[in-house]
């Protein structure tokens, strides 16, 4: 019988301690990215605003995203990427962080930059584009979504920390309790967390595709309120998996050997997810073109304006093109090589691109709409504005991985499935 991979180190340090160079160059990219913030409102308050609310898509894109990773592998009952699982569910605990920061955001202010706020819109347009309805989709909506995730990563993350707790004793974190309540044996419960996972991620994967589609046209779609594409918000919501799946093979080839997780990060991994992102960076390149093909082709005022603004005129035109480059073209030339997807320091560096491309794609559909000047937008204060929202993502993942296992120790998932069959190809001579 096959057995699965050594977790020793994993369990051994299930609690490790924040290093200090993290926190300081986290607290750094954090301040750098107020004080980006604050220099660009100083001069431009609009600029400043849909600044913030692009990134604010885009890091919950990334957060999300990443979470429907080990949502997936859970429904598909994935083995490849379990080593991937714990940092997974540690992005979506992101979301809520964000989710808080929206809502201030649009309280203080930050709706006003919605134009549908100022003007009279069309009958039919109008019923939905309202204050208070907006308001409640914002908060029910990503509500729902972050209550899921909660009830998701209980269900998950149980198994482990009683594991733990009876190894460490009295040694293991307090909070552990609150999730260990009532526990029942450790093959019981991992039964039982198999069972909830997979009822929990079925609801979280329909309510993920209806509310970031709510997302895509509420936060996105409506900063220009008289343009509309069906295909808009399955794009949006399909591109921000492959964001959050993209930022994690970048968080766990940089923090594999913090994590003890190394060993279990083979080449084969990064092969598994780099086909994966290869498969999404196809999707989105037919996604666009087809999104595009359809409002050329109706040729109708309200819809092609908004794409000829960004693709034919000064200053988008050359934005247009370099989305399409770090989104499409030089990733899909580059993934189709076997070994720049398991060798790490090219995989890495194809996936550092790629997020930028997503980031400025966010950036395209957004900015425009808002942003009228001559020159384009983008200086010193949006450069350092993504800084802070990464650095303060990159410092909540690790610290919550640094309170539990930070791999699945007690997932069956780990050993081959002895119904699989492999083909290996022959060393000798063929039979005769």
């Amino acid at each position: 019988m096959s057995h699965g991979p050594n977790l020793s180190s994993v369990v051994d340090n299930a609690v490790k301690p924040l290093r200090m160079r993290l926190i300081l160059w986290c607290s750094a990219a954090i301040f750098a990215g107020i004080f980006g913030a604050h220099w660009i409102f100083s001069q431009w308050s609009d600029r400043a605003m849909v600044g913030f609310l692009q990134n604010t898509v885009f890091w919950l894109g990334v957060a999300q995203g990443g979470f429907m990773l080990s949502v997936a592998m859970t429904l598909t009952r994935a083995r490849w990427g379990r080593s991937l699982k714990r940092i997974s569910e540690a992005f979506g605990m992101m979301v809520p962080v964000l989710y808080i920061g929206l809502i201030c955001f649009l309280s203080f202010g930050g709706i006003q930059i919605f134009p549908w706020m100022h003007e009279v819109l069309p009958a039919h347009k109008a019923v939905y584009l309202t204050e208070s309805f907006f308001w409640w989709r914002q908060v029910l909506g990503l509500g729902l979504l972050i209550f899921l995730n909660t009830k998701y990563i209980c269900a998950s993350w149980r198994p482990d920390l009683g594991h733990i707790k009876e190894r460490l004793g009295d040694q293991a974190p307090g909070w552990y309790d609150w999730f260990t309540k009532d526990w029942q044996g450790l093959d019981t419960e991992i039964e039982t967390s198999e069972a909830k996972q997979r009822k929990w991620g079925a609801m979280i994967a329909v309510t993920y595709s209806l509310v970031f589609s709510f997302v895509a046209i509420d936060l996105a779609m409506s900063l220009a309120p008289h343009w509309f594409a069906n295909m808009f918000p399955a794009w949006f919501f399909m591109s921000s998996m492959w964001s959050g799946m993209v930022a994690i093979g970048i968080y766990s080839l940089l923090a594999g050997r913090y994590l003890n997780i190394d060993s279990l990060l083979h080449p084969t991994v990064y092969h598994d997810l780099g086909k994966l992102i290869f498969g999404f960076c196809m999707f989105w390149g037919y996604t666009t073109y087809a999104q595009y093909l359809a409002i050329w082709y109706g040729n109708m005022t309200e819809e092609t304006g908004f794409i000829l603004m960004r693709t034919e005129l000064d200053p988008w035109a050359d934005v247009a093109k370099m989305v399409v480059l770090t989104c499409f073209l030089i990733p899909w030339t580059l993934l189709l090589s076997r070994s720049m997807k398991k060798i790490r320091t090219s995989f890495l560096a194809v996936c550092f691109l790629i997020l930028i491309g997503i980031w400025t794609e966010r950036f395209l559909v957004m900015m425009p709409s808002v942003w009228k000047g001559s020159d384009l937008p983008i200086g010193f204060g949006e450069i350092l504005m993504p800084f802070g929202f990464g650095g303060a993502m990159v410092l909540l993942v690790t610290w919550f991985l640094s309170k539990i296992p930070s791999a699945p120790v007690t997932d069956k998932m780990y050993t081959p499935n002895d119904l699989e069959v492999h083909v290996h190809p022959s060393h000798g001579h063929a039979a005769k």
